[in-house]
């Protein structure tokens, strides 16, 4: 089944009544011409110089080396240079690198790469004009084009991330059902794509006799069905193989040519207009169909994850760990409802134009505000916390006197004819009277299930007015940050596409004061407030000498952080008789940062891998069977003091690597 019919049968799944009556598969195809001239991935890109230019390049081709060797390292060094490139061509520039392979090593390298998600391909259509009788009855050679894929490198280095997160996110489930679902994320992130009956095969194994939940088949599904809900584990369609500017170009044609043929009359520019918007629907249809059997491990639910954690960071610096906590509950009841972080529109070269990319962002607005289960009130917050039997106190909390109102008049019960949700008052309790159930069982010492209910009540102390009260604090436009947003109709959600500018911009100030100083940052942020600032007026509104901002500006332009304007007074633009402002594009610091980071991982990896392959023989010696738990009787002392240096080491790198995802996957959302 080909891409067009694959389209065709979603698009009947789905019951668009937009569809016209012409063929729908009689339409061209994009040619895509392939530069041989353009740079690819040679002995050069070992050079640190070459690495600091293409931190990306680096940083895939050294994760991939690491988890897949040598051979898919080659094969991904020359997909990133050429983009998209055919089977042939690969295997004509893989003779010319130090690892040649042949044609049937680079299919298997292929296919695994394709299973681990880390390569999408495209096979050609077949031209509208093809005519096989006026080709000497030969068939048309359909080409499949091969493409990296970061998605699946993100997920290879994340591996780790998303297990414990995944794990820890279903804790309150029991221990069982988190060993279950870790060993089913763990499979699913080596095998790559599987289906339900492969991840329950590769679950189900004598490995862990003591627990009877990994031989229970209906169990085992149970515990996929919770991570599909949940977003971890994405259902996958033959259109999720397919590059995202392929599948738009395929689409953009077949509207394109179907306007052309409904009405023949309209200017090029109506009918691309027109297509452009068709076009738009029936992609955003088509990537977000997921009615498949085959599974694939969900990056976008693991930064979706990530951004909550974020928010909740930042509202933990400016209202307390109290109001982070509520903010975080928030975040687990819209969970996998929020929206994406990535659209597949953005990979499909669009947003060129200034007119859609500002549409895009208003689309988003509109999204965080009407999407599906994305808003909430105290009443959803209160129930949350008890079903998860989570212990908060609030009582001691104050957050502002709408509380220390409702702490004064608690005593006062008001009965309102039609009351609302703040009006809702919670008894005190001290006066509550707990009927402790006396039974036999009670007696003899053992405590009964409405006791443990009752410290689990104790330990629960979020009542409504409290929780709306947190909830007002947080969606105060007065605020430095407003983190929610209320509705017309009293129910809050996150507005994502603010708070995600407002978390790169906290995020990079922290690293420009973290590294440059306390003064640094205060400049940017005059620079950044004022827009446009001459050096005299700078000095004015920093209060420092002129000597001492020109040495801040010089570090903060080698880093990108501040861009000259220049303001010329003559035609001859002369030096002397010229203006020159400092300005902020927010678009070359933020990626100028995400490079350095991204540098810094793929670097602190390298770093890593090779300290293996120099003490490679110590290290297979140590990790012997008969040495393992032996080492200080078998090894020398040198081998064991070099041994140590090597795990401190590593571990350090590998903390450090953690602390570098944390700040660079903020530049991903």
């Amino acid at each position: 089944m080909g891409l067009l019919d694959t389209i065709d049968k979603i698009e009947n799944n789905e019951k668009d009544q937009n569809t016209t009556s012409h063929n729908p598969h009689d339409i061209g195809t994009r040619n895509v011409n392939i530069n041989n001239d353009d740079f690819y991935y040679s002995k050069d890109m070992e050079n640190i110089s070459v690495r600091s230019i293409r931190p990306k390049t680096f940083l895939y081709t050294t994760t991939i080396k690491k988890f897949l060797g040598e051979k898919a390292e080659a094969i991904a060094k020359i997909l990133i240079s050429k983009q998209r490139i055919t089977l042939k061509a690969l295997y004509s520039y893989l003779n010319s690198t130090d690892v040649p392979m042949d044609l049937p090593s680079i299919k298997k390298t292929l296919v695994s790469m394709i299973q681990l998600n880390l390569i999408k391909y495209y096979q050609d259509e077949i031209p509208k004009n093809f005519n096989p009788k006026l080709n000497n009855n030969k068939k048309f050679k359909q080409k499949i084009h091969y493409s990296l894929n970061d998605e699946g490198i993100n997920v290879l280095l994340y591996s780790g991330d998303i297990i414990s997160t995944c794990t820890m996110y279903h804790s309150y489930m029991g221990k069982p059902v988190m060993m279950l679902i870790e060993q089913i994320m763990t499979n699913c992130l080596q095998f790559g794509f599987l289906s339900i009956d492969q991840i329950i095969m590769t679950v189900k194994n004598p490995q862990h006799p003591e627990i009877n939940e990994f031989g229970d088949e209906e169990f085992i599904k149970q515990c996929i069905d919770i991570l599909i809900k949940d977003g971890w584990l994405a259902r996958t369609t033959p259109l999720d193989q397919c590059p995202p500017r392929d599948l738009w170009a395929l689409v953009y044609n077949r509207e394109y040519y179907n306007i052309g043929q409904v009405d023949k009359t309209l200017s090029e520019l109506k009918r691309k207009h027109q297509a452009v918007l068709k076009s738009k629907e029936k992609f955003n249809v088509l990537t977000s169909f997921s009615q498949g059997d085959v599974l694939k491990v969900s990056l976008d639910r693991l930064w979706k994850y990530k951004r909550i954690m974020h928010i909740s960071k930042l509202s933990e610096s400016i209202h307390g760990i109290h109001i982070a906590k509520i903010l975080n509950f928030c975040g687990d009841i819209v969970g996998n409802k929020q929206p994406s972080l990535r659209d597949p529109l953005k990979q499909c070269g669009l947003f060129d134009d200034a007119n859609e990319k500002t549409a895009f962002i208003e689309e988003s607005q509109y999204k965080d505000e009407n999407t599906k289960g994305c808003s909430f009130d105290a009443l959803d917050i209160q129930r949350f916390i008890k079903q998860r039997k989570i212990p908060i106190n609030l009582n001691n909390v104050l957050i502002n006197t709408l509380v220390e109102k409702n702490n004064q008049n608690a005593n006062k019960r008001v009965k309102r004819e039609n009351p609302n949700l703040n009006d809702i008052q919670e008894e005190n309790e001290d006066e509550l009277d707990i009927d402790l159930d006396f039974s036999e069982q009670n007696s003899n010492g053992k405590r009964s299930i409405k006791d443990e209910d009752d410290d689990d009540d104790i330990n629960i102390r979020a009542s409504i007015p409290e929780i709306n009260a947190c909830l007002q604090l947080l969606s105060d436009d007065m605020q430095s940050v407003q983190f929610l947003k209320r509705t017309a109709s009293g129910r809050y959600y996150f507005p994502f596409t603010e708070l995600n500018s407002i978390i790169k911009q906290n995020v990079y100030d922290g690293l420009i004061e973290s590294t440059l100083g306390v003064s640094s940052l205060r400049l940017l942020r005059c620079i950044r407030a004022n827009r446009l600032v001459t050096e005299k007026t700078l000095c004015s509104l920093v209060l420092l000498k002129d000597k001492d901002v020109r040495h801040i500006i010089t570090k903060l332009i080698k880093i990108n952080a501040v861009e000259i304007q220049e303001l010329p007074k003559a035609s001859d633009r002369s030096a002397a008789r010229t203006v020159f402002l400092y300005r902020i594009d927010e678009a070359h610091q933020y990626q100028y940062m995400e490079d350095n980071l991204c540098w810094n991982i793929a670097n602190l990896i390298n770093k890593v891998e090779l300290l293996k392959e120099k003490n490679k023989v110590l290290l297979a010696k140590a990790e012997r069977e008969d040495v393992v738990g032996k080492e200080e009787e078998l090894l020398l002392t040198s081998e064991l003091s070099q041994l140590k240096m090597i795990n401190e080491r590593e571990i350090s790198s590998y903390v450090r690597l953690n602390r570098l995802l944390c700040l660079w996957e903020v530049f991903q959302f």
